[in-house]
């Protein structure tokens, strides 16, 4: 073997840009319309145009406008630019789960148009579209300059009106989603009729254009990038990450103990060059007096790809998200000649106890066995705690297999604790898909599921689930609430026999206060009075468990709610109904009840990396208690290829699952599952709710012992109100990440003065 060569990252980098990116986009999407394109010379110089997408409404939309009493429909918006590139409202049809315009009239063609200032400015791009050529996704180039502060209007109309035809509509958000700008009707704010419109948003995207340059020595680049960027296999899709990212500075980290942190390392290859293995290492992370990290507390991961479905079509593109648990990665023998990046993904736990203060340590990766590279890292340790227990609760439906092997149930358990999250059925199995889906609501069917065995799962599981932080969750006799919502008697004397087996057990562990049952999922308006007769069971034989009503077909029409007043104890609906029922569900909170909306929307692989994460930002402004899960294993048959999965037969990649079955995966075993990206990003929410916690706590304990000097409970005051600024409509959010960790570490620091003053 050749003696490995050592090429260091040139640090005196003249990084010059061009036109200055400025502040990125609040939801990011992937340009449709629009490719990055560089120029890399034998010198090191690489030039690059670059692109970014903001997507207003997209996976909040949850109404549809008619264009003939809207026959303008338009949005006041703002575009950071440099350059406004182009404005969308058409559906993207390469990138399912997006809708913003939908034809039901085909012969009638639709004016889209862009003004400076608002309704009445100057037109500075206008075209008609019809699907007879083809132009059903409506991209409106533009390509003019913009400033943060300047205002745009968008608008989309009929070339006629009174057509003949059917309508066509315009999907929107009936409650704001977007900080910066609102749908107008007709070219005027919503009123009158039109009232309930008032802080409506029009689903539509907005792209806009920059310029870089910058210098790169050697025949690799190794770079780093945040938890939040999608590291693409192309590189000129990341080449404004790339040199965005300054070689001269450490990778930086910040985290309390008790907490994982994340980044993205990627190698880069300049033209001519190509990886076939990469080898990531971790020094170890040194820190004040010696102080070291274990090595077991920072794991390497391999960034692979996958393909996003959406009711079982594919958009065709590839999303970083699978990780393989490995610090090896070797090119994929069905892209031999493709240029492409090489990704890790490397997460720091800093564990109890751990010394505060800064550790250092070295990333190095070691390229074809012959060209080595290497990049210090920075973190610091805050002096604290993040509490063991996760108070923000997960209601998560499956875990996505289930065994008889209680040890692997238990493992399980601890796999999804790492992330805080709790497995929903504390079983090692799951008592619906016994009694309904192998035995047939047979007599064998109930006595595995109330047997001896089942009841020891139970126990053992909550106990575990209690030591690592996590409450028991949900025990509810599923199965037989749907025959008892049929009238058929079985179905009750089912759910009895359920509860007298269970409920004393959750007695006599002191979990009645920790656990939550379900009425039938998703009942109509016309089962409404079947699924009360439920609920009245369940409390009249198990009282004290909480009951959990999950996303009714309502909308977010108030009155069909407030018949389930008395009903629900836990209200949990889809993020997108949530939106516009904040008032309603302030008014159950005040009442003692609790809200866990569902977090499906933001888990899809093509929704903007930052989502899950401003999803708890989300729960943190309105006060809201927990997340609904749908799942987080892998769901229906999957085929492994080299980048991850590519296809499945039941369930779209994204909906709730946050693991991948690896190359040695079997059904029964957690041994071969991949984590994903996701899956971290979720985290990061849930430790961000406990720095809200944990400092309110404290505040509240240094109140009482009335030890809290007022510029602290000031501080403390302003950044309770953070949470608002970031997040408007619940399902709407900022992307100001650095703004993100400025909070954080305000927190931090006002953490660490509570401490000192208790």
């Amino acid at each position: 073997m050749s003696p490995v060569r050592i090429e260091r990252l040139l640090l005196s980098v003249a990084l010059v840009l061009l036109t200055v990116a400025p502040t990125a986009f609040a939801i990011r999407a992937w340009p449709s319309h629009t490719q990055d394109r560089m120029t890399w010379s034998a010198d090191g110089t690489i030039e690059a145009t670059c692109h970014e997408t903001e997507t207003i409404g997209g996976i909040q939309g949850n109404a549809w406008t008619d264009t003939r009493a809207h026959q303008r429909v338009g949005q006041t918006f703002r575009c950071p630019g440099p350059w406004l590139e182009i404005i969308q409202f058409g559906i993207d049809k390469s990138a399912p789960g997006y809708f913003g315009f939908h034809y039901r009239d085909k012969t009638v063609r639709m004016i889209v148009s862009v003004r400076r200032d608002g309704p009445d400015g100057e037109i500075v791009a206008e075209k008609a579209f019809g699907v007879e050529d083809g132009s059903f996704e409506m991209p409106l180039h533009v390509g003019v300059p913009s400033t943060p502060d300047a205002r745009w209007y968008a608008e989309i109309r009929p070339e006629q009106l009174n057509f003949a035809g059917d309508r066509n509509n315009v999907n929107i958000s009936t409650y704001s989603t977007y900080a910066d700008g609102a749908m107008l009707s007709n070219g005027r704010p919503a009123t009158g009729e039109l009232a309930h419109l008032a802080d409506a948003d029009v689903a539509m995207r907005i792209t806009r254009r920059w310029q870089m340059s910058a210098k790169r020595s050697g025949r690799y680049v190794f770079w780093s990038a945040g938890p939040y960027e999608r590291v693409h296999r192309k590189p000129v899709d990341t080449v404004g990450l790339m040199l965005a990212d300054d070689p001269a500075q450490p990778v930086r980290l910040r985290c309390a103990r008790h907490e994982k942190e994340s980044v993205q390392f990627v190698v880069t290859p300049a033209p001519g060059a190509s990886i076939e293995k990469a080898v990531l290492a971790i020094d170890p992370f040194v820190g004040p007096g010696g102080a070291r990290l274990a090595d077991e507390h920072v794991r390497i991961e391999w960034l692979r790809y996958n393909l996003h479905y959406f009711r079982g079509k594919s958009d065709d593109r590839l999303y970083p998200d699978p990780l393989a648990p490995t610090n090896v990665a070797v090119r994929p023998r069905e892209q031999p000649d493709m240029p492409m990046n090489t990704g890790f993904w490397v997460s720091v736990y800093a564990p109890r106890g751990a010394t505060p203060g800064r550790y250092r340590s070295t990333a190095r990766v070691r390229i074809n066995d012959d060209v080595e590279l290497s990049r210090p890292i920075e973190l610091t340790v805050f002096d604290f705690d993040l509490p063991v227990a996760t108070h923000t609760r997960t209601g998560l439906f499956h875990f996505g297999f289930f065994t008889e092997d209680e040890s692997l149930s238990q493992r399980a358990i601890r796999m999804l604790a790492e992330f805080r999250i709790g497995i929903d059925s504390p079983w090692f199995t799951s008592p619906l898909q016994i009694i309904r889906d192998e035995l047939a609501f047979s007599e064998k069917a109930y006595e595995i599921v109330l047997g001896e065995r089942m009841q020891r799962g139970l126990v053992a599981n909550g106990k575990l689930l209690n030591e690592l932080g996590l409450p028991v969750n949900c025990v509810t006799p599923w199965a037989d609430t749907y025959r008892m919502t049929k009238g058929e008697d079985a179905g009750r004397a089912g759910v009895i026999r359920f509860w007298k087996t269970y409920y004393p057990i959750l007695e006599k562990h002191g979990w009645v206060d920790q656990v939550y049952a379900r009425t039938p999922d998703e009942f109509s308006a016309d089962k409404l009075e079947a699924a009360r007769e439920v609920v009245k069971l369940f409390r009249d034989i198990a009282p004290g468990v909480r009951i959990m009503v999950t996303d009714i077909d309502a909308g977010t029409d108030v009155s069909r709610y407030r018949r389930l007043i008395g009903m629900a104890d836990i209200w949990s609906q889809s993020g997108k109904s949530t939106g516009g029922l904040d008032a309603f569900f302030q008014e159950r909170i005040r009442e003692g009840e609790q809200v866990w909306p569902y977090i499906h929307e933001h888990l899809l692989l093509h929704v903007e990396p930052l989502s899950p994460r401003m999803f708890f930002w989300g729960l943190e402004a309105l006060g809201y208690h927990g997340a609904t899960l749908w799942a987080v294993g892998p769901s229906g048959k999957f085929s492994y290829p080299w980048f991850g999965i590519v296809s499945h037969e039941q369930w779209r990649a994204g909906d709730g699952n946050l693991w991948f079955p690896g190359p040695s995966h079997e059904q029964f075993s957690t041994e071969g599952l991949w984590r994903s990206a996701r899956l971290y990003r979720l985290l990061d929410g849930l430790e961000d709710r406990e720095y809200f916690w944990l400092m309110n706590d404290l505040a509240a304990k240094a109140r009482a012992a009335d030890a809290l000097p007022p510029a602290l409970a000031r501080r403390i005051d302003a950044v309770n109100a953070e949470p608002m600024k970031m997040v408007w409509g619940f399902m709407g959010f900022s992307h100001d990440q650095a703004r993100i960790e400025r909070i954080r570490g305000e927190i931090a620091e006002i953490i660490v003065a509570l401490r000192r003053s208790l």
